[in-house]
């Protein structure tokens, strides 16, 4: 277990180097629906099962997943996800987004490893 949260917090720093390399390179229409489903499925309670890398798999516990839910709970029903930019960082491909929601917004970040794997998911 103790692997599994060095390995979060591990992705976690990579993805706080910072938003500040970000291209406005054109939205990946095909992404922007699959993070969408990937973020609906956290949204409804359920541990989302697409694509995802092992550590991922490993990391969205049901616990985990709710602790998620509950977080976003506080902004209202969710909308939609409104593409920012994206970046590449040590071979990770980012895409970064704000989740609109009724009651405010959140900036989120989701990122893809070299095999198109779902391998983190964090708030900015």
């Amino acid at each position: 277990m103790k692997n599994v949260h060095a390995a979060l917090y591990w992705a976690l720093f990579l993805a706080a180097v910072a938003f500040l390399g970000c291209s406005s390179g054109p939205e990946d229409p095909a992404k922007t629906v699959r993070f969408e489903a990937f973020f609906r499925d956290i949204l409804a309670d359920r541990v989302p099962n697409q694509n995802l890398s092992d550590q991922m798999n490993m990391a969205l516990t049901p616990t985990r997943v709710s602790e998620i839910c509950a977080f976003y709970t506080r902004l209202g029903k969710f909308q939609r996800l409104q593409f920012l930019g994206s970046d590449k960082v040590q071979g990770y491909d980012r895409y970064h987004y704000v989740a609109i929601f009724a009651g405010g917004k959140q900036a989120v970040m989701f990122v893809l490893d070299s095999q198109g794997k779902l391998s983190g998911f964090f708030n900015e």
